[in-house]
């Protein structure tokens, strides 16, 4: 009997202290578990409405940040919010603020515009950014003051140049029409700045505004339009979703018209005038990783594409009847035979 008192005190010396190096390595252990806790990676939120399951800009991006080293589940986590109904991104854009990512970063200036107004703490990287002075996003174009920054788009800055293209492909150009989508903030500002640039010369300036689900074939079937001499295509989310439906309707109307982006060109348009998304997209992927490596939004001033691409379609032009004069060729920098 006291040889099994002695077996059972030693058991439970035993226990005690296999209790007490138990708690120790959980001593030890916690602070290595609050470390690892402490850096997890920081969340990157992707932002987007009106493109639909078209995920090209933000593969880009997540391309282009693994390119500077940034691989995504390891130096950051992404998560990806996209949806065509209004209604229902608003409740996602609210519910992401609250959930409070490092970075959130959308595509255009319309995104841009309601995610600020629900937050001005969190960074917000913008790849097509309409005039940040005027949408005031900031009072610096050099070192932004709040917390949104990014690439410019320049829509309002090209539609001048986009007019001058038609006035030069089309003889006795005389009504143009401006597709746009109602309610664009970035619309507004090139609306009024084609008035502004065609305000000294014979041209009428008719708006043709769009929504998501509308027809464009009906749009330009309209009695109210008459004939036109040509179109200004306005990039957005929506027109961008309904651009081989606009170029078929260009091309079966036989309307010229100048659109906003290379590729556009290469799908069948006339003629394009503006920046290579695919350099913005990287631009803007530029800025999320300074943001991911510490550096601030008043660090990252807000930019300009780098080239301004002239595409032609002389396919197009063709079968419209019409033949691109050989200066203007000279000066493209892309030619569609």
């Amino acid at each position: 009997m006291k040889q099994k008192h002695k077996t059972s005190g030693r058991a439970k010396r035993l226990r005690r202290r296999e209790i007490l190096a138990l708690f120790g390595g959980v001593a030890v252990a916690w602070p290595n578990f609050v470390r690892a806790a402490n850096t997890m990676p920081p969340r990157v939120s992707f932002l987007a409405i009106g493109f639909g399951s078209d995920t090209t800009g933000f593969d880009v991006i997540r391309d282009q940040l693994r390119a500077l080293g940034q691989i995504d589940g390891r130096s950051y986590q992404p998560d990806y919010h996209m949806s065509d109904d209004a209604v229902q991104f608003s409740g996602i854009m609210q519910d992401v603020i609250r959930s409070n990512p490092s970075i959130i970063v959308t595509i255009d200036t319309a995104t841009a515009l309601d995610i600020f107004a629900l937050t001005h703490s969190i960074p917000i990287v913008v790849a097509f950014l309409s005039d940040p002075l005027v949408l005031g996003f900031t009072n610096s174009m050099a070192r932004p003051t709040a917390n949104v920054t990014g690439i410019l788009g320049l829509q309002e800055v090209m539609i001048g140049k986009r007019i001058e293209i038609l006035d030069e492909i089309v003889p006795s150009l005389r009504r143009v029409a401006i597709l746009y989508l109602k309610g664009n903030v970035s619309h507004e500002l090139s609306l009024a700045a084609g008035k502004q640039a065609t305000s000294s010369r014979p041209l009428e300036l008719i708006p043709l505004g769009i929504a998501a689900g509308d027809s464009i074939e009906q749009i330009l079937d309209r009695d109210d339009i008459g004939h036109l001499d040509g179109l200004i295509v306005l990039a957005s989310p929506v027109t961008m979703s309904m651009r081989r439906s606009i170029i078929a309707a260009e091309r079966a109307r036989r309307i010229p018209a100048v659109h906003s982006f290379p590729f556009e060109v290469e799908e069948g348009a006339l003629a394009a005038y503006g920046p290579e998304p695919a350099e913005c997209f990287q631009r803007a992927a530029e800025y999320v990783d300074r943001l991911l490596r510490g550096a601030k939004v008043a660090d990252l001033p807000f930019d300009v594409p780098r080239t301004i691409l002239l595409s032609l379609n002389q396919g197009t032009a063709r079968a419209l009847g019409l033949i691109i004069p050989p200066p203007l060729l000279a000066t493209a920098d892309k030619i569609i035979e």
